[in-house]
């Protein structure tokens, strides 16, 4: 999926994403998330043993051409851009959108450093210039010496390292402001914004509350020593954060659809998180689905599909 070959000149999306417009010509459906709805396969080695973990794909269940924008890490802010950058796609009738974990990270800065934009990130600082500049090149000067200039300033970021480098001795202090929860307020803006632009391009919006599985037993320990009942054990619930920090945010992300569904219409609601078992047969590890948890997923997206079509 990204795969297309890297040129000099370079569009926003491109540089971040890997996807050009060309890319989804005759699309009809896409989907827009993290690393737990990207169809890529993930080859780790454990102990001398091979895993192997195909994460779900919801294009099995949307209508077919479908083009599956998800990618690992993206956050709400990267699925606004993107379907902001492609809505307009003439073919495009269908999205499905699912956010919640990788937002939860960015929580962990103190709240006068927060940007409601995730700025307090690097990659978006820098990543608000090159977009706020499309008809640029990456290459220009213009955008090279803005990049200059923005790095000069010193600013202090949120490192994007998993627990272990956040625990050294100059970055642990990150962790400690993971406990509130200020994504909300950008998690609610931008499922704003998307649903008022699907709204506006006549586009069948679906939105999917985050399934997770946090055993109550959890310990960085016992999940490296894969002693937890999660099918697999891929990725510790660390690399976002302090765990009960995590599943804090997962939930709050998770009220915000729940309470804008309530109170707006055109578009629905998928309570994914209430309809996957929180048991470990249906999860790899926190977020990430195991075959039947992928199954009962595009179960529920067809169903959800058959039933808007029936309308």
């Amino acid at each position: 999926m990204f795969n297309q070959p890297y040129t000099w000149s370079v569009s926003a999306p491109y540089l971040r994403y890997g996807i050009q417009r060309s890319n989804i010509l005759g699309a009809r459906s896409m989907v827009f998330g993290g690393s737990t709805v990207c169809p890529d396969t993930l080859r780790l080695e454990y102990q001398g043993n091979q895993i192997i973990s195909v994460f779900c794909d919801p294009c099995e269940a949307l209508p077919k051409p479908c083009f599956n924008a998800a990618a690992p890490a993206l956050t709400i802010v990267d699925s606004w851009y993107l379907y902001d950058t492609f809505s307009g796609l003439e073919t495009l009738e269908y999205v499905f959108f699912l956010n919640g974990i990788n937002d939860a990270r960015s929580n962990n800065i103190p709240k006068e450093q927060y940007n409601q934009d995730y700025r307090h990130i690097q990659f978006y600082d820098e990543a608000a210039i090159i977009f706020g500049h499309p008809e640029l090149s990456f290459w220009s000067t213009p955008t090279l010496i803005h990049l200059a200039i923005n790095r000069m300033k010193g600013k202090t970021y949120l490192p994007m390292e998993n627990l272990q480098k956040l625990n050294s001795e100059d970055k642990g202090h990150f962790l400690k402001n993971g406990k509130e929860v200020k994504t909300i307020e950008t998690f609610s803006n931008k499922m704003k914004a998307i649903v008022d632009c699907a709204e506006k391009r006549n586009h069948r919006l679906i939105v999917g509350t985050f399934p997770y599985y946090h055993p109550e037993n959890y310990t960085l320990e016992s999940f490296i020593a894969r002693e937890l009942d999660y099918k697999e054990s891929i990725f510790m619930t660390e690399m976002y954060g302090n765990p009960k920090d995590v599943v804090t945010a997962i939930e709050a992300h998770n009220d915000v659809l729940r309470n804008m569904a309530a109170t707006s219409t055109g578009w629905v609601l998928l309570d994914i998180d209430s309809i996957i078992p929180k048991k470990g047969e249906y999860f790899n590890d926190i977020c990430h689905l195991a075959s039947d948890g992928c199954s009962l997923l595009n179960h529920s997206l067809a169903r959800s599909l058959k039933h808007e079509e029936l309308k």
